[in-house]
């Protein structure tokens, strides 16, 4: 059987503390935007080219298979 000190629940309290900070401010830097407002990469975001990423799970799994096909075939229309 563990004790639980307060010690310990002080540790266990900082600790997750400290994570939720770091998790919160990751969480920001990737919604940056640059400084004029525009995207982060710097670009101006005024082209008409709309990217999109297909990510499965597995590529074994007939459906995830069939999936990335019809991406694949869509993409080349």
């Amino acid at each position: 059987m563990t004790s639980h000190t307060p010690r310990t629940r002080r540790l266990r309290r900082r600790t997750t503390a400290a994570l939720g900070f770091a998790s919160a401010v990751a969480l920001l830097a990737g919604c940056a935007t640059g400084t004029d407002g525009g995207p982060a990469d710097g670009g101006s975001g005024d082209d008409d080219t709309i990217g999109v990423s297909l990510i499965v799970k597995t590529a074994s799994n007939p459906f995830f298979i069939a999936m990335r096909e019809a991406a694949e075939a869509a993409a080349a229309e």
